[in-house]
């Protein structure tokens, strides 16, 4: 892990790669740390998410906005 922030990767010469997240950055944390000391982008800032969950409240199908639960039987 490097001390540098998770982002979106974008395509400027191929603009239709990029409507797959047309939502801004979601990056959540809870409870990480790191060896040597903790970085301060993945401080804990759930309750930045739309509806502030609860880290038990973290599912699949949560993660996924609803469309896809791996946990769910098809």
């Amino acid at each position: 892990m490097h001390d540098e922030y998770i982002f979106r990767q974008t395509y400027p010469f191929q603009p239709f790669r990029n409507a797959v997240n047309l939502l801004r950055d979601r990056a959540y944390y809870h409870n990480c740390h790191h060896t040597g000391g903790d970085y301060h982008w993945h401080r804990d800032n759930l309750k930045n998410a739309p509806g502030s969950p609860r880290s038990e409240d973290i599912t699949p199908a949560w993660t996924f906005s609803g469309k896809w639960d791996p946990l769910s039987p098809a």
